[in-house]
């Protein structure tokens, strides 16, 4: 958009870069050090049963209440399987708000908690981790750096379709687009019954994904900037 306006006339004075991640850097150091059995016990999550990430904000736009309703009308078998998460730890709208989604949660027949408490870049590695399914709905957003974090650290990820990450399908990174929410209750009963397999087909991602969003890759694209 910038070149249809202002065409050549600025291109030697232009330099695209990105915006690293701490948490990049920080799931190196903890897959050295630890287990992710380990991370679960620290964010005093389940070890067995599969965790289920709903949005990664407070915000209304994570559309945590149509998710959380669709996902009320997965088998009871199914859910019995899965620990719901709910991050609520920064851009909640207002108390009333939380409580709604609180209220959903426990009418829907799933074991789980919101998540309200600030999480360090150590504790959001871990989560990353341990997450084993990223349901990603908000309405509108600029390439997620949390989506990423979760692709890269292994995690299923669903995504909304109308969500474009041109960057990743170049790739070829591998992630759910569905077209509707209501779309979950179908899907997620799929996966959790093929969950093993379809594990595996997310551990390709970290390969095409690299350390592209790490600062250390980084650091270098800035410096060059300012020279």
């Amino acid at each position: 958009k910038f070149n249809n306006i202002y065409g050549d006339q600025f291109k030697d004075k232009l330099v695209w870069t990105k915006f690293g991640t701490p948490i990049y850097d920080s799931l190196f150091k903890l897959e050295e050090n630890e287990e992710i059995i380990e991370s679960k016990k620290k964010l005093n999550l389940p070890e067995d049963k599969i965790i289920v990430v709903c949005g990664y904000n407070g915000k209304i736009e994570q559309q945590h209440l149509p998710i959380i309703y669709t996902l009320a009308e997965i088998p009871q078998e199914i859910k019995e399987k899965i620990y719901l998460v709910v991050p609520m730890t920064y851009g909640v709208p207002d108390e009333q708000y939380v409580i709604k989604v609180s209220e959903a949660l426990v009418s829907s027949g799933y074991d789980g908690l919101i998540m309200k408490h600030f999480l360090s870049d150590d504790d959001s590695a871990r989560f990353r981790r341990s997450t084993d399914i990223f349901i990603h709905m908000q309405t509108t957003d600029a390439f997620s750096a949390s989506m990423q974090e979760h692709l890269f650290a292994g995690s299923v990820v669903i995504n909304g379709s109308w969500l474009k990450y041109k960057e990743l399908d170049d790739k070829g990174v591998f992630y759910y687009k569905i077209d509707k929410i209501e779309q979950l209750a179908l899907l997620v009963p799929d996966i959790i019954n093929n969950f093993e397999e379809v594990k595996k087909t997310f551990q390709i991602n970290r390969g095409l994904m690299g350390d592209s969003l790490s600062w250390k890759s980084l650091a270098n694209q800035w410096v060059e900037l300012y020279k």
